[in-house]
């Protein structure tokens, strides 16, 4: 697949109707003797195609964080409270070892058809060593949401599953051939989501309930095993019948106004290298996509603050999930800007980035 880079940018819209924001961070917090470090990697949804998915927000918090909640920056806060105060400065002594603690979230878009429906993995782990005074927690889920109905369907809602557990034979050779190097062996579908044209199935290796591997059927390979509900998912929607939603996106930083628009939009600090040939340096195409056909668009939202640092990544405009990933990383790679100017002083401004492949 031939990569190709179109780069705008500009001023971006106050309000969207897709907004997809891409959270990560790896922090050290402090608590009594204890020392507790966070990695977070989420692909947050704020709104979907019109839907602001408040169902799915609340039903992500609750298996992210252990808690009811429907607002992500309130639930984040509160959650990292739980682990005392942050680390700004070095530390007189560091604590035990036995006393550390590692939380590790993960929330990944795997699937996304236009007002159909966004497929998500849900993964989490809190590992304390023996002297913590957490207990080790693991999540590992796959989720579908379905925009229209506006709720969230499960492996058994999207198969037949005691159907294709009595099929035992057929099923099994249904996902070998989704296998290039595969054993035929008993296989047991731990959990399962919807991608485009088709479903992912997780299964695991009865000989090694450890190993888990994601592999995707294709739905005309699937027969009679899949719902109705899967079915009706995997046809083009006709009309919605919601009334869309829209999501202003946030006009302050750190109590300061963020523009939409400055009379100087933030430029890129390196003169000898183009703001294009930059991004096409660190963009790829992701793995295993190199012959998928997949080619458009992905418009990105990004604040670059007074001090020229980029904070807030979204995709507004989304092509498919694991090319918004790609383009978000190439995007964060950049140096640092010079700021937006607005009367002769820096001030922090929102705008978009196109890129084409």
């Amino acid at each position: 697949m031939a990569l190709f880079l179109m780069l705008s940018m500009e001023a971006e819209a106050a309000t969207v109707q897709y907004s997809v924001r891409y959270v990560k961070e790896h922090l050290f917090y402090h608590d009594d003797g204890q020392m507790n470090v966070i990695d977070l990697n989420l692909e947050w949804p704020d709104i979907i195609d019109g839907d602001r998915v408040d169902s799915l927000k609340s039903f992500i918090i609750e298996r992210l964080f252990g808690f009811h909640h429907h607002d992500f920056d309130a639930a984040y806060a509160q959650f990292k409270d739980i682990f005392g105060k942050p680390v700004t400065q070095p530390l007189d002594s560091l604590p035990d070892d036995d006393k550390y603690c590692y939380v590790d979230l993960s929330l990944r878009l795997l699937g996304h058809a236009q007002g159909r429906f966004a497929s998500f993995e849900i993964s989490g782990s809190c590992n304390p060593g023996p002297k913590s005074k957490f207990t080790k927690q693991e999540v590992s889920i796959l989720i579908t949401y379905d925009i229209e109905k506006q709720r969230i369907l499960r492996r058994n809602q999207l198969l037949h599953y005691e159907d294709m557990w009595k099929d035992f034979f057929t099923t099994r050779v249904l996902l070998m051939h989704a296998y290039v190097d595969g054993e035929m062996k008993p296989l047991y579908i731990h959990d399962a989501c919807m991608v485009d044209n088709g479903i992912l199935l997780r299964v695991e290796d009865e000989e090694d309930l450890n190993a888990l591997n994601d592999v995707i059927i294709d739905a005309s390979n699937m027969g009679g095993y899949l719902t109705r509900t899967a079915k009706k998912l995997l046809k083009p929607l006709k009309k919605s019948k919601r009334e869309p939603q829209v999501f202003e996106l946030p006009h302050q930083w750190k109590g300061e106004p963020v523009l939409d628009k400055a009379e100087v939009m933030p430029t890129s600090m390196r003169k000898d290298v183009s703001l294009p040939d930059m991004i096409k340096q660190n963009l790829q195409v992701p793995e295993g996509m190199e012959d998928s056909g997949i080619h458009g668009k992905v418009k990105l939202s990004v604040l670059i603050d007074q001090d020229g640092l980029m904070h807030d990544v979204r995709v507004v405009e989304p092509l498919e999930p694991s090319f918004d990933r790609e383009a978000v990383k190439a995007v964060r790679a950049l140096p640092r800007w010079n700021p937006g100017m607005e009367l002769g002083q820096p001030v922090n401004v929102r705008a978009t980035i196109s890129l084409v492949f």
